[in-house]
């Protein structure tokens, strides 16, 4: 027994010793590998750009009183709602061309159309012989030589992806893709669904590294013809929008025949309305999923977005039916805007932001909340900081640009400027100048015409539209390349509802 007992005490003697001396060698080598590794390297392995990623949802021909943050009690569209209770909501943001193209890049450049003359232009010929003018449309796509949003942020660091849905905003069409990284477009059809939208960009995702993100999506499923898809496809069939036809209704059988075969005038144009608004509720849920599978993603870095549009609708108001481009007044010129800073807050501190503002002024805002310091005099948008904080005043006016006709040189053929509460309206024609002024806090809608009662404030706002007139252009005229579309263009152009049969 005595033997047994000094036996196991001296294997156990033994083990300790053993057990002491890998400890110890273990130990050393620990220390040792420690100090090889470098400050860098122990960076780089644990390093998170903290700056936010920032996503840009835009979309198609959405007018601001068919979502429900902006007063509509029928149309359904709780993300956005969702949205503008935490975030701010701007009821007077105003684009800088009833257009697509020259819409979108005025966001992307913080310029007015005239500036970065990214244009849909009617090209007029006159016939001597016959004495006739034919005319097309044609299209000056936005020259990579004018800074973009997109640029400006990748050369910070940023990772620059977009995905556009519509065939209008193509590189070719548009040349809005430049400074991204990665641009998902529609190159063989009219449109894209907003899921393919997001699917491509999720794909993107995959493969995002450390960098920042800066994210456009262009959502298109708004545009007419208004392409609704699942369960939104059934919503507001039996809305009666209207009753009756107003007079400026300039009411189009042939417009809406692929839309609805009603023949009876009213519940064409209802059945085409509900279309309309059902697109926009099929958006919402869009968004929802750009927020799900997009945003979520990328937590725990804070995360700023806009929700804006290009532009509005005209319905059947003002001689515009389910069409845009032909006039500048609200229903097509102010659109919806929310903004969100990634923070959760409480819907009794969200902002409703009463000021006239543009859509020049996105860029230059977000800069300014990036701590990003421009040059005022690059860029004809400000910050918005000032009113969105509450620590300061904003009045800029606001310069819209209409139909552009070229026969020798370009010219504007409608045009406005909005200066709170005033918006002033001019179109010219061949053989005349029409003046049309309007108080927008007293008449909303657009339909007394002040210009015969108020000349002083047309003189006035004469003279603030001729200075934002003479802001000078980023392109030279030898720049400009006019080029009549191809047969393929042209058609699908035409099925949009851009150009007559």
């Amino acid at each position: 027994m005595i033997e047994r007992v000094g036996y196991h005490q001296y294997r156990l003697s033994a083990h300790l010793w053993l057990s002491s001396i890998f400890v110890f060698a273990y130990a050393c080598c620990l220390l040792v590998g420690l100090g090889s590794c470098s400050p860098k390297d122990k960076t780089e392995s644990v390093r998170v750009d903290p700056r936010p990623n920032i996503f840009l949802i835009t979309t198609d021909s959405v007018r601001s009183d068919f979502l429900g943050c902006y007063g509509n009690h029928w149309i359904k569209t709780p993300n956005m709602d969702q949205i503008s209770r935490k975030g701010h909501t701007f009821t007077a943001m105003y684009n800088q061309s009833p257009y697509t193209v020259p819409a979108l890049a005025s966001i992307m450049t913080s310029l007015y159309p005239q500036q970065h003359n990214a244009r849909n232009v009617l090209l007029e010929q006159k016939n001597t012989a016959t004495a006739t003018i034919s005319s097309e449309i044609v299209d000056l796509p936005l020259q990579e030589k004018v800074k973009t949003w997109a640029a400006f942020m990748k050369e910070r660091g940023y990772t620059t992806i977009a995905s556009v849905g519509g065939f209008t905003v193509t590189s070719a069409f548009s040349g809005l893709n430049s400074g991204f990284m990665y641009y998902d477009q529609a190159t063989d059809q009219l449109f894209r669904s907003g899921e393919i939208l997001i699917d491509g960009i999720e794909r993107q995702l995959a493969a995002q590294k450390n960098q920042p993100l800066f994210c456009w999506l262009h959502f298109f499923d708004t545009h007419f013809p208004y392409q609704v898809e699942g369960p939104c496809s059934l919503l507001y069939q039996d809305s009666r929008y209207v009753s009756i036809l107003p007079k400026d209704c300039q009411y189009d059988r042939t417009r809406i025949q692929n839309i609805t075969n009603e023949q009876n005038p009213v519940t064409a144009v209802n059945q085409t309305i509900a279309r309309y608004a059902a697109s926009i509720s099929w958006i919402d849920t869009q968004i929802a999923q750009v927020q799900r599978r997009l945003i979520r993603q990328l937590s725990p870095k804070r995360n700023f977005m806009i929700v804006t549009s290009d532009h509005g609708e005209g319905l059947i108001e003002h001689f515009e039916f389910f069409d845009h481009g032909l006039q500048l007044y609200n229903t097509t010129t102010r659109v919806p805007c929310l903004f969100s800073f990634g923070q959760q807050v409480e819907p009794h501190n969200s902002q409703v932001i009463n000021h006239v503002c543009r859509h020049v002024d996105l860029w230059p805002t977000l800069d300014d909340y990036l701590g990003y310091s421009r040059a005022q005099d690059d860029r004809t948008g400000r910050s918005m900081k000032p009113i969105l904080d509450g620590t300061g005043v904003f009045s800029e006016p606001v310069l819209l640009e209409g139909k552009v006709v070229q026969a020798k040189v370009p010219e504007t053929r409608n045009e406005a400027i909005v200066s709170d509460p005033w918006k002033l309206m001019i179109t010219h024609s061949e053989n005349e100048v029409r003046e049309s002024l309007y108080d927008l806090n007293d008449d909303p809608g657009e339909l007394l015409d002040l210009a015969g009662k108020q000349s002083q404030v047309i003189k006035e706002l004469k003279q603030s539209l001729n200075t934002l007139k003479q802001l000078k252009s980023e392109i030279d005229d030898s720049d400009v390349m006019l080029t009549s579309q191809d047969e393929d263009t042209k058609d699908k152009l035409r099925s949009l509802g851009y150009l007559g049969d």
